[in-house]
C-alpha cells in the first residue's frame, strides 16, 4: 500500500469507529419518571456544546452570589480552552497552537431563566436533545462535575451579569475538547456512546441522535446510573 494512503486509511477508521450509538443504558421503572427524576438539555451551537441543567440546589457550590441572575432556574456548563477564550484574535496562530500544545481548561457558566440556548451565530440553529436521569444518575453527575472544577481558586460572578468561567482542573486538547466534555459528563450518569477520540461538532451532534434514537428504541424514559462492576 502506497505511504500516501496510510494517513486516510487512518482517519478512515478513527470514523467507523466513532460513529456507534448508545447502548447498555439503564431502563426507567414501568411506572413512569419518577418525582425526584432531573430534566437535562444537551445542546451544539454549530460550535460550542454544552449542557444545560436546573441551578438549584445542587449547583450552588457553583455560584454563591445572591442577586436576582441566581435565581434563574437553569444554568449552561460547558468546557473551553482558557488561551483561546481570552485570545485577543482568534486566527491561525491561536488555532496552531492550540492544536499543538493546548490549553489550560476552564469551565464556561450562564444562568438562563429558560432552558432556551440563543444561537452563536446568525442562520446556524441551535441543536437540542432533551434527556431525564434519576436522582442517583444526576448525583453521580454532579460529583463528576466536581473532579473538573478547581475550587482552590474562587471566580466570583459579577452583580446582575449571566456568564462567568471557572478554572479547571482539566487542561484542553483535541482529544479533551467541548464535546468530548459533555460525552463523558453523560457517562457518568449512565448515558453510554460509541468509541470516540476527539468528538468534532458534527459527529458529536451524531453520537447525540444515536443515544436520542437508542433511547427512543429501548423504551427507556428516565435513565438510571451506570451498573457497578464488581
Amino acid at each position: 500500500m502506497p505511504r500516501r494512503l496510510l494517513p486516510l486509511l487512518f482517519l478512515c477508521l478513527l470514523s467507523l469507529m466513532s460513529a456507534g450509538c448508545a447502548s447498555r443504558m439503564s431502563r426507567s421503572p414501568v411506572a413512569g419518571p419518577p418525582a425526584d427524576a432531573v430534566e437535562l438539555v444537551v445542546f451544539n451551537d454549530g460550535f460550542h456544546s454544552g449542557i444545560l441543567s436546573p441551578f438549584a440546589p445542587d449547583l450552588l457550590w457553583l455560584d454563591e452570589s445572591d442577586d436576582q441572575i441566581a435565581k434563574y432556574p437553569w444554568m449552561e456548563v460547558g468546557f473551553a480552552a482558557d488561551d483561546w477564550v481570552n485570545a485577543h484574535q482568534g486566527g491561525c496562530v491561536a488555532k496552531t497552537k492550540l492544536v499543538i500544545s493546548g490549553s489550560p481548561g476552564i469551565m464556561m457558566l450562564e444562568h438562563y431563566p429558560t432552558p432556551a440556548r440563543p444561537a452563536r451565530n446568525t442562520g446556524v440553529p441551535v441543536r437540542t436533545w432533551k434527556l431525564t436521569v434519576s436522582r442517583e444518575s444526576w448525583t453521580r453527575m454532579v460529583a463528576w462535575l466536581h473532579d473538573w472544577i478547581d475550587l482552590s481558586i474562587i471566580r466570583v460572578r459579577h452583580p446582575n451579569e449571566t456568564r462567568w468561567f471557572a478554572f479547571s482542573t482539566k487542561k484542553w486538547t483535541l482529544q479533551r475538547n467541548c464535546n468530548d466534555f459533555v460525552i463523558e459528563w453523560l457517562r457518568a450518569g449512565g448515558i453510554e456512546s460509541g468509541w470516540h477520540w476527539g468528538y468534532t461538532a458534527e459527529g458529536f451532534c451524531g453520537q447525540m441522535d444515536c443515544i436520542e434514537a437508542e433511547l427512543k428504541k429501548s423504551g427507556v424514559t428516565v435513565i438510571g446510573p451506570p451498573p457497578v462492576v464488581p
